[in-house]
C-alpha cells in the first residue's frame, strides 16, 4: 500500500510543471443588474450596381417599293422605264406613172423595139407577127413569106435566142442571135438591120446577114 502511494506521488510531482505552464484566461463574471453591452451596429451594405443598358438596335429601313427576291450572290437591279421608240413617218413613195401619162418613147428606143420585136416573134415561130415589124413592101414577100418563116422557125431543136443588140448609127442596128434547127444545123448569127420610119413608126427595111444564117 505504501509503495503504490509513493509511486503516485512521484508521478504527480513530475506532471505538475506541465499544468503550471499553461496560460489561464479569465472571463469577467456578470454582475447582477448590469445592462448587457449593446451590440455593434451592422455596417450598411451598398446595393448592387444596375446592369448597363443594352444598346438599342437601329430602326429597320422600310423600302419604298417591294423588290423581287434574288438568288444568293446575284443582285437584282430595277429595270429602267421603257421609252417607246420614236416612230418615223413612212417614206412616201412616188406613184408610178399611169399608162395615159407615160412619156412618149424616144426615136432611138422605137428603133431598138422594132428589131427586138421582130426577132422575138421568130423565136416563137410566129411568122405573121414578125411580118408586122417590116415595111409594107417587104411583108409576105420572098424570104419574109409568112408561112415559110413560121414553118422554118417553128421547127427548132433550140429556139432562136437574141444574144445582143447594138446601134451602129441612128437607123442601123447590129444583132447577134443563135439557134439549132431540128435537122441539127446550128447557127451563131450576126446581121445588120436597117430601120426606116413610116408615119412616125420604126419598121425594118432590110436585113443583111454577116454569118450566112
Amino acid at each position: 500500500m505504501t509503495g503504490r502511494l509513493l509511486v503516485f506521488l512521484m508521478a504527480g510531482a513530475l506532471a505538475a510543471p506541465a499544468f503550471a505552464q499553461a496560460p489561464v484566461q479569465l472571463y469577467p463574471r456578470a454582475t447582477p443588474g448590469a445592462p448587457a453591452p449593446a451590440p455593434e451596429p451592422a455596417r450598411p451594405v451598398a446595393p448592387p450596381a444596375p446592369p448597363p443598358p443594352e444598346p438599342m438596335a437601329p430602326p429597320l429601313a422600310v423600302p419604298s417599293e417591294p423588290r423581287p427576291a434574288s438568288p444568293r450572290g446575284i443582285a437584282v437591279a430595277p429595270l429602267p422605264p421603257t421609252v417607246p421608240a420614236p416612230q418615223t413617218p413612212a417614206a412616201v413613195q412616188p406613184a408610178p406613172p399611169s399608162p395615159t401619162t407615160a412619156p412618149p418613147m424616144a426615136p432611138n428606143d422605137a428603133v431598138l423595139a422594132a428589131v427586138e420585136g421582130f426577132y422575138g416573134a421568130l423565136a416563137r415561130g410566129d411568122g405573121q407577127r414578125a411580118n408586122e415589124f417590116l415595111v409594107p413592101e417587104k411583108r409576105n414577100q420572098g424570104a419574109y413569106e409568112v408561112a415559110a418563116m413560121t414553118r422554118f422557125y417553128a421547127a427548132m431543136r433550140e429556139p432562136l435566142q437574141l444574144i445582143g443588140v447594138g446601134r451602129l448609127d441612128p437607123e442601123v442596128v447590129r444583132v447577134r442571135y443563135a439557134y439549132t434547127h431540128q435537122s441539127g444545123r446550128h447557127c451563131d448569127g450576126v446581121a445588120d438591120v436597117t430601120v426606116r420610119r413610116i408615119d412616125g413608126r420604126a419598121l425594118i427595111e432590110r436585113i443583111r446577114s454577116l454569118s450566112g444564117c
